[in-house]
């Protein structure tokens, strides 16, 4: 478990930018007291690290249930065009290939000490993030995109019954 965690924690992206870094920890409730409004139920990753830690996952589909609610809150409180909606995609993409090359190759969750690696592990988990670099792609990003933190505070433009008129006219 601790394995897979790693390899989400540190992946980046084609300008060595860590996509976990918001996603590390929850938005404080003073600065964004709507996200806990929105989202029913608030996870992050040093919760589910901590989960691991303390063993409360009983298997993977319980890390993965919380990793996935994780990236839906993020994709439920923030825009579809923005960094961090993208960001958790991709994130999950990275889980789900994780998991599924762990449970493949049969990498040990943990050898001698918890969250150590032997030299294959760690050349495993490096193939492992490179060849799902190698298999995402972002979508570029035009001139009008601009990263907004809610679809809730979204403006949304108003066209008068006039302007209808004068274009059907026309």
């Amino acid at each position: 478990m601790k394995t897979i965690m790693n390899i989400v924690v540190k992946y980046t992206d084609a300008d060595s930018r860590i996509l976990s870094e918001p996603f590390m920890k929850l938005p404080s409730r003073h600065k964004l007291p709507d996200y806990y409004e929105v989202i029913k139920k608030p996870m992050d990753i040093k919760k589910i690290v901590a989960k691991i830690d303390d063993g409360k996952y009983a298997d993977l589909n319980e890390l993965e249930a919380d990793f996935v609610q994780l990236c839906k809150n993020a994709q439920i409180y923030n825009e579809e065009a923005s960094l961090i909606h993208e960001d958790s995609i991709v994130l999950q993409s990275v889980f789900t290939n994780s998991r599924q090359r762990l449970e493949t190759t049969d990498i040990p969750e943990s050898g001698p000490e918890e969250g150590t690696k032997s030299e294959d592990e760690v050349s495993d988990a490096d193939t492992t993030s490179s060849s799902v670099k190698l298999k995402l792609k972002m979508k570029p990003r035009g001139k009008g995109s601009e990263v907004r933190t809610s679809n809730r505070r979204k403006k949304k433009k108003h066209v008068s019954d006039d302007e209808d008129d004068e274009d059907s006219n026309s």
